[in-house]
């Protein structure tokens, strides 16, 4: 199985979440005033220049999490007018710094809230940056045990042509026994045919060529003898080699139990899937509740400042909602990555129970075949004790009748 996952998607998921506008850092209120303007009258830009540079030259040096701090005191301070005039009084540097913020940049308190939207779009982008690498892992996960799979099979079909190869052998060394003893039983046919002529026929040379003969005839016994010996030795060998496969097989038979595992990894995407819908469906209830409280401080002020921070907040939105797109793309592929996940886990469980099927066949076939060649081998083997034995008995009585004619 080939996985086009990794090849279309994954990258294009990445490089949009790389894309992205979005930087945690002092400058993020800076541009957003730089967008202000743009829409903003001549007046108010020069104080919005001002108040950015003032608000950078302050906000370069410090962390995120103290910007955030002064931030949340900046908007109690202009829901609580009272509040601001006690700070003002006090002493701490960190509230003048505060008060100071707030008379130089009165028209940009809307910023803040851009750069919370920045922090909280960063955290979901590193959310699915996450998840899009672990489904890569998941992924390099099933092409290593699918190659496992089609190793194992290749090493079956293997051994299948390795017993082949055994019988064929088998079956020649057979037909070339059957070959030797026709030749002794045909010599050993010719041989009372010399003895039952007349002994008045019989010369020197005669004898001389039976005794070749006989000689030949020990020579063939002695070599039949060791065939014999070289045959046991290969089928010896031939069960040690068939009981290594037997044991190889079983340790396949224990390795394609890793396959559970792809369903587990399969129902941690899910459950993963579930919790990422959740945190998007808070994300919304944030905005709406975050919207609503604008909308509330936007009541409060002017129209002109009014009319300023709406079209500074509709172009906040715009972003949010083409982030919120991207989102839900996010979410879509992943899901259709889940459901090729599923298909090809799906998929892998019908292999191994096939390959199951397919084992325990080759395995039936295997024994059945073993004790058939078995009880052919035994069978041969005793027919040529047989013929063995009446061979020398037959040699027996023909000592004994050339011992009778050399006395005679």
């Amino acid at each position: 199985m080939k996985y086009n996952l990794s090849v279309t998607t994954l990258p294009m998921m990445r490089d949009s979440i790389r894309r992205r506008p979005f930087v945690c850092s002092g400058t993020c209120s800076h541009s957003i005033c730089q967008n202000s303007h743009k829409k903003a009258p001549s007046s108010s830009r020069l104080t919005g220049d001002k108040s950015c540079g003032t608000i950078k030259k302050k906000t370069l040096n410090r962390p995120c999490s103290e910007d955030s701090k002064i931030r949340r005191d900046q908007l109690n301070s202009n829901d609580n007018p009272n509040s601001n005039n006690s700070s003002a009084n006090s002493d701490s540097p960190r509230t003048a710094e505060v008060h100071e913020m707030k008379c130089v940049n009165s028209e940009g308190d809307d910023n803040h809230f851009s750069n919370e939207y920045c922090c909280e779009s960063l955290s979901n982008q590193s959310i699915f940056y996450n998840l899009l690498t672990r489904l890569e892992e998941h992924l390099d996960e099933e092409r290593k045990t699918n190659a496992k799979l089609q190793a194992e099979l290749m090493d079956k079909s293997g051994y299948e042509k390795q017993i082949s190869d055994i019988r064929s052998s088998y079956e020649a060394e057979v037909l070339r026994l059957q070959n030797v003893i026709t030749r002794l039983q045909e010599q050993s046919h010719a041989m009372p045919r010399i003895h039952h002529c007349d002994d008045g026929e019989k010369s020197t040379e005669s004898k001389i060529g039976e005794m070749k003969e006989l000689i030949a005839t020990h020579n063939n016994d002695n070599k039949l003898k060791k065939e014999y010996e070289k045959q046991e030795l290969l089928i010896s060998g031939y069960q040690r080699e068939n009981e290594k496969l037997y044991a190889h097989i079983k340790n396949l038979k224990k390795d394609t139990t890793t396959g559970t595992e792809d369903s587990k990894t399969a129902k941690r995407l899910t459950s993963e899937n579930l919790s990422l819908r959740i945190e998007v469906e808070q994300l919304n209830k944030e905005l709406k509740l975050r919207g609503q409280q604008i909308c509330t401080m936007l009541s409060r002020n002017s129209r002109l400042k009014q009319e300023n921070r709406i079209s500074e907040l509709e172009e906040v939105n715009r972003q949010l909602q083409t982030d919120k797109e991207k989102i839900l793309k996010d979410l879509e592929a992943t899901r259709s990555e889940l459901a090729n996940m599923n298909l090809k886990v799906n998929n892998l469980e019908r292999d191994k129970s096939g390959l199951t099927t397919e084992y325990e066949c080759f395995k039936q076939k295997s024994q059945a075949d073993y004790q058939n060649m078995k009880e052919q081998y035994e069978s041969r083997v005793e027919e040529l004790q047989k013929k063995l034995r009446w061979y020398v008995e037959n040699q027996a009585m023909i000592n004994k009748d050339t011992k009778k004619l050399q006395t005679q």
